[in-house]
């Protein structure tokens, strides 16, 4: 139906008609979530080509990052757990829903997750993981120092970068040293010496 015509319906008509849109949406958003998640299984954008499921979804499929992203994390979960898909069809799961439930979501515990969070927002499904798997708090870590260290990965920590700031030129470099990759993620500021 184009763009134009809806402008001739009735109100009631472009209700149903809205409505009629938005299960076809959901049935194809399922369907493109079990396409990925088959192509994810037989490996095919790698023999294509692409490192990566993202890159293929990318390139092949013409999906934003974000599409890209939710559509394999759903896919990846509908393997593990397949009556996801028919949930996500029926609308009683949204993806954003099912994004946010994959990463916990197991053979196990389906049955139990899927039944509390039918029909949920992604919010309260957000709710639903952290009470059903609380995570520790991350501490906040802040030193100063008057040297600025070299910069070396580490397994425990993570990739490891300084980011030298100098906010004028009457005080010294300020050194924020992020920690990208490790549980848990510190961010340290660390003041710095004269540079030399």
């Amino acid at each position: 139906m184009s763009h134009a015509s809806l402008s001739q319906l009735s109100d009631a008509a472009l209700i149903e008609s809205a409505q009629f849109a938005v299960r076809r949406e959901r049935s194809c958003t399922a369907e493109v979530v079990a396409h990925i998640a088959e192509v994810g299984a037989r490996k095919l954008h790698l023999r294509a080509g692409y490192s990566s499921l993202r890159d293929w979804c990318i390139a092949k499929l013409g999906l934003s990052e974000d599409a890209a992203y939710k559509r394999i994390q759903a896919a990846r979960a509908s393997r593990r757990v397949p009556r996801v898909l028919p949930m996500l069809e029926r609308g009683e799961l949204s993806l954003s829903a099912l994004v946010t439930l994959a990463p916990v979501l197991a053979p196990g515990n389906a049955a139990a997750l899927l039944e509390r969070a039918a029909g949920r927002t992604k919010l309260e499904v957000q709710q639903l993981v952290a009470e059903q798997f609380p995570q520790p708090d991350l501490p906040t870590v802040v030193t100063t120092s008057d040297t600025t260290e070299p910069l070396v990965p580490s397994m425990k920590t993570g990739c490891q970068r300084s980011i030298p700031t100098r906010p004028c030129a009457t005080q010294p470099p300020l050194t924020i040293r992020l920690f990208g990759v490790g549980p848990p993620p510190h961010v340290s500021f660390r003041e710095a010496g004269p540079t030399r």
